[in-house]
């Protein structure tokens, strides 16, 4: 299932393992692993998430149009930065910056989360995006009290209404109230 991966041991047993994050997804009716690894496209010039219900595209211009790309259920959701400078970016593949596992049970789950970087994307701050085996998680990384206190980005989110929750975020919600974005 979504969370569970089963395992032949050497000795004939099988044996199961629970993740506390989905660990596949399903398409066309059968579980796909969830593999979130960055590839970079030559064609796009964009680094894209290889397998999971959602793509995720990165620019490494933070000045693109686009810095940051979200399908989900046909549905498009995407950002600039609103500062118009232009930064390249670092891509640092896993969260986990060590080698494949040795423990089958860690080796399974490694591939669900990845982070692109773009260093110094202002003054003594970082910008940060982690893909996740649910969604996109990002961080402005603060390295000094000097560093700006405001940060705006533009939100294209065509086809979608953007309403904002009493707890002060945002959901996308499409024409039948379904919510597509969080």
């Amino acid at each position: 299932d979504e969370y569970t991966k089963h395992f032949v041991m050497s000795n004939g047993v099988t044996k199961a393992v629970m993740y506390p994050e989905p660990v596949h997804y399903e398409k066309n009716g059968k579980w796909q692993n969830i593999d979130n690894t960055l590839e970079y496209n030559d064609t796009n010039k964009k680094f894209k998430n290889k397998s999971n219900r959602f793509s995720v595209e990165l620019d490494k211009d933070l000045s693109s149009d686009k810095i940051i790309t979200i399908e989900n259920d046909g549905y498009t959701l995407s950002m600039k930065y609103k500062s118009g400078l232009l930064r390249s970016a670092f891509v640092n593949g896993h969260v986990e910056e060590t080698d494949e596992p040795d423990n089958f049970i860690e080796k399974a789950n490694y591939k669900t989360q990845s982070k692109f970087k773009y260093k110094k994307f202002e003054k003594d701050s970082d910008l940060e995006y982690i893909v996740t085996a649910t969604g996109v998680k990002e961080n402005i990384i603060l390295y000094s009290s000097n560093a700006k206190k405001e940060y705006s980005f533009v939100v294209d989110a065509s086809n979608l209404d953007l309403i904002k929750n009493s707890d002060g975020s945002i959901s996308a919600l499409n024409g039948e109230n379904k919510e597509i974005f969080f």
